[in-house]
């Protein structure tokens, strides 16, 4: 399942000047009751736009059919929700430009496929100025180059290294990287001891750590370099787990009865 390398978008584009723009008011929140993303778009900026009674750039009909926002600073602060870059990719924009984007706005658009590319503040201006001119013109995010062209020029852009090597190679949607990857999963899987020994047919494991120290026990659990003893601690919930100290006990108590351990710490 790859999905589409992101190395260029193309098309008119909307200026949405301010700065400190935030999630909320890209989609309020009672607009986030929804089972799907479906229907989003429709609500962008809902209360920005009833505000400014028409006058908002997403209802300038010379806007209108545009794929690239360009913005200001710190676009998409606020909230998480990923329903703000969600409903912005379903009002049809495909890439945005501004001084800077809030991260996890911006991590959520890479996850979506939807560049996020800063310009300097002379060439920021120099394009918005241009787009709100002439709005009929074409303007280029080139993830590859790393540049935004227009009639205004053609502007030295940035995009985090790891942000656009996920767009250029088609690896930004975590959930196809995933299942590509399940057969790899499967084989690590088969090699890890609290798997394929401690959760054998799914049968609870009861084992018994020996030691004076409990505290000396817990940290070696905690140790990721630990193997087997670490699968108990990953897998603590479903493990019935006893700490005992050595004197209380023998270890051929333990001799014969199924799914049981004896761990020695060593001191």
């Amino acid at each position: 399942m790859a999905t589409d390398k992101i190395e260029q978008v193309a098309g008119r584009a909307c200026v949405l000047r301010g700065d400190d723009i935030d999630t909320d008011r890209i989609i309020p929140a009672r607009f986030m009751k929804v089972v799907t993303f479906d229907g989003l778009g429709e609500h962008a900026f809902e209360d920005d736009r009833e505000g400014a009674k028409g006058n908002h750039p997403l209802d300038d009909e010379r806007f209108e059919g545009a794929e690239i926002l360009v913005v200001g600073r710190n676009f998409g602060c606020g909230s998480s929700r990923e329903h703000a870059p969600q409903a912005l990719l379903r009002r049809g924009f495909r890439a945005f430009v501004g001084a800077s984007f809030a991260e996890i706005f911006a991590g959520n658009c890479t996850a979506l496929g939807l560049p996020c590319a800063t310009l300097a503040a002379d060439d920021l201006a120099a394009l918005m100025e241009s787009v709100e001119l002439d709005p009929s013109q074409t303007v280029t995010v080139d993830v590859e180059a790393e540049t935004v062209s227009s009639r205004a020029g053609r502007f030295r852009a940035t995009i985090p290294a790891g942000t656009r090597k996920q767009l250029l190679e088609g690896t930004w949607d975590g959930t196809a990287v995933l299942l590509e990857a399940g057969d790899a999963i499967e084989r690590t899987a088969e090699g890890l001891p609290y798997v394929t020994v401690f959760h054998q047919a799914g049968r609870q494991m009861r084992m018994v750590v020996l030691h004076r120290d409990l505290a000396r026990v817990e940290r070696m659990l905690a140790q990721p370099d630990r193997g087997c003893v670490v699968g108990m601690h990953v897998a603590r919930d479903d493990l019935r787990l006893r700490f005992i100290h050595r004197e209380e006990v023998a270890n051929d108590r333990f001799e014969g009865i199924p799914g049981t351990g004896v761990i020695e710490v060593p001191d």
